[in-house]
C-alpha cells in the first residue's frame, strides 16, 4: 500500500504545497526515535518542538522494521482503542511463507582481543538477520536458562559483536564464554539450529571491574567520624579503585547523556563495615550544580543527585550468574531483595544554604534509612582560587540492616568477610539538573541491555563483588585494634527519629548503655550488662515517643564511663 512521506518535514512540506493525496492529510507525527526512554506521542514533544529535542531523532518510515501496538494506562480517561489491518504489499497476498524460519547458521568466528570478544561471520543472502547469545555453559538452546541475548542484528548490520565485558575481581579470570549465533528470516522468524555455530572462549585480557570491599574497624571509625562532623573526606575508605563513570565508561540511562565530562562525571568510593553499614564518597564534576529545593529523597532524581541499584544477595543463589547478573526484570521483595539507594543534599532556591540531605531507600522502606545519613560540600580543583569550583562531593551511610521491607519478608544477610566474595547485581547513575529539569542521567553499567529502565530493572545491574578484606592481598589495613574504651558521637545528630550510637570496646567486657533526659532522668536502656567482644560496636537509639530537646547518653564498661549529649529535632 502507498505509505506517507518519510519524514516529518517531508510530510510538512507535502501539507503545505497541497500535492499530498488528501489520505494521508490526518498523518500527524506526534513525536519521534525516542533516545531516552521517554514516550512518543501526539503532543508537541520531539525534535521539531521545544521539548527536550535533544532526546529524539527524526522519524523515517525508511526504519521501520517492526511494527507493534504499545498500550499505556491512564486510570482517569476512558475510551476505545481502534486496531485495523497493516499490509505491507497486496492485501490478498499469500503471506504463510512468513511463518518459516530462515536455514540454520553457519560457521563463526570468536577472538579473544585486548578488553572484550569478538564475534564474527559471513553474511548470507537468505537471512534477515541474527542473534547472538553468551552463556557460561555451553549452548544447544537459546532458549535455555542461563542463556542471554547479547545482540539482534538485521541482514544489513554490520556482521560482528564486540562483547564488552569486566570481571567482577580477578578471581573470576578464568571463567569461560560460551557463545552461539542464530539466524533470522527476512520475516523475523529464529531458526534455533546453533550446532554450526556454538563456540567458547577464554581471554586472560579482560579488565577488571572496582570492587566494595570491607574495611577495617579503624577506617570504619574514621569514615563514621568524618560523616558525624560533617567532613567530606575520602579518609579511611581502603584503598582500592574507584567506581568511574564518564565518557568511557558509561551507558545512557532515563535522560540524555551529557555533552562531555566537565558537565557530568564522577569517582565514586565504597565500603563496607562489619557493622553492615555501606558507605560511600563521591566526587560528581558537574559544571552547574541545581540541588532540589523541597528535602525529599523521592523526588531527589530530579535534580543533582545520585542513584543506586542494590541487590541485597549473591546473583549465583538466585539462578543469576558472573555474565547475566540477577535473572530479576522487576524489583523482587523477601529472601533476594533489591533496592534502590538515593543520595541527594538540598538547598533553599539554589542560594547555596543547604537545608537537608537524603539517604533514601526506594524500592521496600520508601523512606530515609534509620541510622544512615548524607555529609554534603561543593568540589573544587584544589587551586584555592575564585570560581575553583567544579562540582560537588559526598559522604553518605546506608546501615544495611534497616533497609529491609520487613512486611515483605526482606532478609537481613550479614556482610561477607575474610575471604568471601558476594555477586551483588549494582549500579550507580548520576542524575544532573543544569537550571531547567533533570537533564541528563548516566550510569555505570556497561551491559549490553542496560538502558532507561535500568532504576526498576535489576537484570541491568552487573554482578559486583563484594569482598572479604583477606581477598585482597596488596591493600594495607590500618590498626584497626582500640587502645582504650571510646564513645563516639552518634549519627546523625541532630536526629529524628532516629540515630546511630557508635562506641569501640579495646577487651572484652560488659557493657551498659543508657539515655537520659536534661534533668537526669532515665528514657531508655539500650545495653544492661551485656558482654561483648573487643572492637567498634553500633547501637540504634529511636527517639519514636519522646519530645524534642537535648538528650545525654552514657556508656559503662567495666570501670570506663563517658557521656555525649545528641538532640531529637522533630
Amino acid at each position: 500500500i502507498p505509505l506517507p512521506p518519510a519524514t516529518w518535514q517531508e510530510l510538512q512540506d507535502a501539507k503545505d504545497s497541497g500535492t499530498m493525496d488528501e489520505t494521508f492529510n490526518a498523518w500527524v507525527y506526534g513525536g519521534a526515535w525516542s533516545t531516552g526512554g521517554f514516550p512518543i506521542a501526539m503532543d508537541g514533544m520531539g525534535p521539531n518542538s521545544g521539548d527536550n529535542p535533544n532526546l529524539f531523532r527524526e522519524f523515517e518510515w525508511t526504519n521501520v522494521r517492526i511494527l507493534g501496538v504499545f498500550f499505556d494506562n491512564n486510570t482517569n480517561v476512558g475510551g476505545p482503542i481502534w486496531l485495523d489491518n497493516v499490509y505491507v504489499g497486496n492485501a490478498g497476498l499469500d503471506l504463510s511463507a512468513a511463518n518459516d524460519p530462515a536455514g540454520p547458521m553457519t560457521a563463526v568466528t570468536y577472538t579473544a582481543s585486548e578488553g572484550f570478544n569478538l564475534i564474527e561471520w559471513s553474511s548470507e543472502p537468505d537471512f534477515g538477520g541474527y542473534k547472538v547469545y553468551v552463556s557460561e555453559s555451553a549452548i544447544t538452546d537459546p532458549a535455555a536458562d542461563g542463556v542471554q541475548l547479547l545482540e539482534t542484528l538485521a541482514f544489513d548490520d554490520e556482521l560482528s559483536v564486540e562483547h564488552m565485558f569486566e570481571l567482577p575481581s580477578a578471581e573470576f579470570s578464568d571463567i569461560s564464554f560460551y557463545y552461539a549465533v542464530t539466524s533470522l528470516s527476512f520475516f523475523g522468524v529464529e531458526n534455533p539450529d546453533v550446532s554450526v555455530s556454538a563456540g567458547s572462549l577464554e581471554n586472560p585480557n579482560l579488565p577488571i571491574q572496582p570492587i566494595i570491599l570491607e574495611m577495617t574497624d579503624a577506617e570504619a571509625t574514621t569514615v563514621f567520624n568524618n560523616l558525624a562532623a560533617g567532613n567530606v573526606s575520602p579518609e579511611g575508605f581502603p584503598a582500592v579503585e574507584p567506581f568511574r563513570i564518564n565518557a568511557s565508561h558509561q551507558s545512557q540511562g532515563d535522560a540524555a547523556l551529557p555533552p562531555d565530562d566537565s558537565d557530568l562525571s564522577a569517582e565514586v568510593w565504597t565500603g563496607f563495615s562489619n557493622l553492615n553499614e555501606f558507605f560511600v564518597y563521591a566526587e560528581v564534576t558537574d559544571d552547574f550544580i541545581q540541588l532540589g529545593s523541597v528535602v525529599s529523597g523521592a523526588d531527589a532524581w530530579q535534580w543533582d543527585s545520585i542513584e543506586m541499584g542494590w541487590s541485597n544477595y549473591d546473583v549465583r543463589d538466585a539462578g543469576g550468574s558472573i555474565l547475566t547478573s540477577t535473572p530479576h526484570q522487576n524489583f523482587e521483595r523477601g529472601t533476594y531483595a533489591d533496592y534502590q539507594f538515593r543520595i541527594a543534599a538540598f538547598d533553599d532556591e539554589n542560594t547555596g544554604e543547604i537545608i537537608g540531605t537524603s539517604a533514601f531507600v526506594a524500592g521496600s522502606i520508601n523512606a530515609d534509612v534509620q541510622g544512615g545519613g548524607v555529609a554534603y560540600d561543593v568540589l573544587d580543583d584544589g587551586s584555592g582560587k575564585a570560581g575553583a569550583v567544579i562540582g560537588w562531593k559526598v559522604l553518605a551511610l546506608f546501615p544495611l540492616n534497616a533497609i529491609q521491607s520487613t512486611a515483605d519478608g526482606d532478609v537481613v544477610l550479614a556482610p561477607p568477610t575474610g575471604t568471601e566474595t558476594r555477586l551483588i547485581a549494582f549500579n550507580i547513575a548520576l542524575n544532573d539538573d543544569d537550571g531547567s529539569g533533570r537533564e541528563h542521567q548516566t550510569q555505570w553499567s556497561i551491559k549490553n541491555n542496560a538502558d532507561g529502565q535500568w532504576w526498576n530493572t535489576p537484570n541491568q545491574w552487573p554482578a559486583t563483588a563484594m569482598s572479604g578484606r583477606a581477598t585482597q592481598t596488596s591493600v594495607d589495613d590500618a590498626v584497626d585494634v582500640p587502645t582504650t574504651h571510646a564513645l563516639d558521637q552518634n549519627y546523625p545528630n541532630p536526629f529524628n527519629p532516629s540515630t546511630q550510637i557508635r562506641f569501640s570496646l579495646a577487651s572484652s567486657d560488659l557493657v551498659t548503655l543508657k539515655v537520659f533526659n536534661v534533668l537526669g532522668q532515665e528514657v531508655a536502656t539500650l545495653l544492661q550488662g551485656e558482654p561483648m567482644t573487643a572492637g567498634p560496636k553500633s547501637v540504634t537509639f529511636s527517639g519514636q515517643g519522646l519530645s524534642s530537646g537535648m538528650y545525654l547518653y552514657k556508656l559503662e564498661a567495666g570501670s570506663f564511663s563517658q557521656t555525649k549529649q545528641m538532640i531529637l529535632l522533630k
